[in-house]
């Protein structure tokens, strides 16, 4: 009997022992990660952005679209903790903020608001030949932004940022925003995003309806806003300026048969910029605009945006029909504001007093 158990401890025991220790450590490495994960900005960061990306399955999408999502993770997991450093080189005075001001999405207020507290280019902050740093003032055809590559990312920083510290990049059509260096550890990119709804019925309207409707749909005007509805300078208005090539054949880089690849190709891009704002609480961002970018800043500092309205957007259309009909020819750009609201720096559902249900 002695003998047996003798025997059974001298092969087994090594065994059991090696197979306790592997339990040990592999108990000691889940301790660890999850320690880290708890304190590692940077870690949860990954976690929040691997929840809130809302990605669809996989199955039965165009290997360019799949392709697109996997981009989308990549980029997520990269620059989280590069968007806290753009953030400090900002506080440190170091940086500069470039904004990209899609037409009828705040852009003007949010100039107005940054020049309290910065220095910024004249013109809606886009400054012009005169204001602009010696060199900086890069006159391509018919464009002067975006930055084409990494390195004249980097030189244009150098260049503005001692001068100015907010810029503001204006933009109607497809812009090509990809190529920016967005990750330059010393550039902070902002946007507004806006519900493309309300931003359809908002004045100043493109292509030729900016003098043919002057005011919210009505009787007298619905043929007038059936073909504005129809029209490629209204299509998917957002989300085309940030795909990263131009879809269709129109000037307006807007098409409908790509519209799930541009949708991904936008969440790429917004992926990488540092900061969203919702447009829907555009004043109570600022001062959270303000404590990230340590600028004095309150919901007094913001320019009023001058869009809103006392009822519903549904109602403002005055006609169901239409109303679907703009609702189903815009899905997607409809879904990537209610992606991107997700990511803004104020959540404005969670607000008692933002907006009125559409």
């Amino acid at each position: 009997m002695f003998h047996d158990k003798l025997v059974n401890q001298l092969i087994n025991g090594p065994r059991n022992r090696r197979i306790w220790c592997s339990g040990a450590i592999c108990i000691s490495l889940i301790i660890a990660i999850f320690c880290f994960l708890w304190s590692n900005p940077s870690a949860t960061i990954i976690n929040h952005t691997l929840r809130n990306l809302g990605l669809r399955s996989l199955q039965g999408l165009d290997p360019r679209t799949v392709q697109m999502k996997e981009q989308i993770f990549e980029v997520s997991t990269v620059t989280d903790s590069r968007k806290i450093q753009q953030i400090q080189n900002f506080r440190n005075k170091t940086g500069l903020i470039v904004s990209i001001h899609i037409v009828h999405h705040a852009g003007t207020s949010l100039c107005t608001t940054m020049r309290q507290v910065l220095p910024v280019p004249s013109f809606a902050c886009m400054g012009d030949k005169e204001n602009f740093p010696r060199g900086a003032y890069i006159q391509y055809p018919n464009r002067l932004y975006p930055w084409r590559s990494r390195n004249e990312t980097y030189r244009m920083v150098e260049m503005i940022s001692p001068i100015f510290q907010f810029v503001s990049w204006e933009f109607g059509r497809w812009a090509n925003l990809h190529p920016t260096d967005w990750e330059n550890e010393r550039l902070v990119s902002m946007i507004v995003m806006r519900d493309p709804l309300e931003r359809f019925l908002s004045g100043g309207k493109c292509g030729k309806y900016h003098t043919t409707i002057q005011s919210d749909p009505t009787p007298q005007n619905q043929e007038e806003y059936w073909k504005y509805a129809n029209d490629d300078c209204a299509l998917n208005y957002a989300m085309r300026v940030l795909t990263a090539k131009r879809h269709g054949n129109s000037m307006e880089g807007a098409s409908l048969a790509d519209g799930e690849e541009q949708l991904e190709e936008a969440k790429v891009l917004l992926k990488r910029f540092t900061i969203i704002v919702d447009q829907a609480c555009f004043t109570e961002s600022i001062p959270a605009l303000g404590r990230e970018l340590n600028l004095a800043l309150d919901e007094k500092s913001a320019e009023q945006f001058h869009g809103l309205h006392t009822i519903s957007v549904r109602e403002r259309f005055a006609n169901d029909t239409l109303y679907e009909y703009v609702r189903y020819r815009f899905r997607y750009d409809i879904e990537l504001y209610d992606w991107a609201k997700t990511q803004s720096i104020v959540q404005c559902n969670s607000l008692n007093n933002v907006g009125i249900p559409v």
